[in-house]
């Protein structure tokens, strides 16, 4: 059973293999390199390190409580069903230095992706083992009005943290560009990310605070290779009029995440472990 209102009862108040999803650099990469990685918002930010009974590989993800982690659901089952063996979190990671290791207890995935692979469902949350040992180190989720993303598409910029599979192992890189546009369901952008950043949190400020406003999870792919653009040595970035992709913190996915039943395919499900 479904048990995140306890979770958040309890909680304080406040991939790297490429795949469908892979997002794209947008133009020229304009990401930096994250050096400290202990403060915030950068603690924050988690690597999941996730093996399927070889080769380890990682996904980004985003504290928003001490114990739960939000990513996008293809970090936490493919669409053949397969899940992790195993899958370990590293919130603030940075390279070869590990803060911290919490193995994940358990992960849901929203119903309309674990069952039908829709990518607007593409969102899951993981409850660690154990709360982190800075209990601050966490970004809460909002619920971004229309009138907030107007604003952020005309003069605002918006954020993604993550660790690209195209960048030194684990190390953390960030970007900041405009909302290109939105609708009730997406956030479509060009900040400059690359597989491994896939559920990276789409950050805002909202009223002097940073919040989670979206879930990266996938861009624009070059039809002639098949794979990301500017993601691989020597490979372009995206032309004029490529974009990446975010599932928005609409109201329903804002209630999945809160525990509420009865949402059809925003509920979220378990995947991890496997019941029975």
């Amino acid at each position: 059973m479904l048990d995140l209102f306890d979770i958040f009862k309890d909680a304080d108040p406040f991939f790297s293999g490429p795949d469908r999803f892979d997002p794209a650099i947008i133009g020229a990469d304009d990401r930096t390199l994250v050096r400290n990685t202990r403060v915030m918002p950068y603690a924050a930010i988690c690597y999941i390190e996730r093996s399927f009974g070889g080769r380890k590989f990682g996904c980004s993800g985003t504290l928003i409580a001490p114990n739960l982690v939000l990513t996008a659901g293809h970090c936490l089952i493919k669409r053949d069903g397969r899940v992790p063996v195993t899958m370990n979190i590293q919130p603030g990671r940075n390279g070869d230095d590990r803060l911290e290791t919490i193995p994940a207890e358990r992960a849901w995935v929203a119903r309309g992706f674990a069952q039908k692979h829709q990518p607007l469902f593409d969102y899951g949350l993981i409850k660690l083992t154990r709360p982190v040992r800075n209990p601050r180190a966490v970004i809460p989720p909002h619920q971004p009005s229309n009138a907030m993303l107007r604003a952020l598409s005309r003069r605002g910029r918006i954020r993604v943290v993550g660790y690209p599979s195209d960048k030194p192992r684990a190390t953390m890189w960030t970007h900041s560009e405009r909302l290109h546009r939105f609708d009730r369901r997406r956030l479509i952008h060009v900040v400059d990310t690359c597989p491994g950043h896939s559920g990276s949190a789409v950050l805002a400020f909202v009223n002097g605070k940073l919040r989670v406003i979206g879930i990266h999870v996938a861009g624009v792919r070059d039809p002639r290779t098949g794979r990301s653009y500017g993601c691989t040595p020597g490979t372009a970035g995206s032309p004029e009029g490529g974009y990446n992709r975010a599932v928005r913190l609409s109201p329903r996915v804002m209630a999945a995440i809160r525990g509420e039943r009865n949402l059809g395919d925003y509920s979220l499900m378990r995947v991890w472990p496997r019941a029975g």
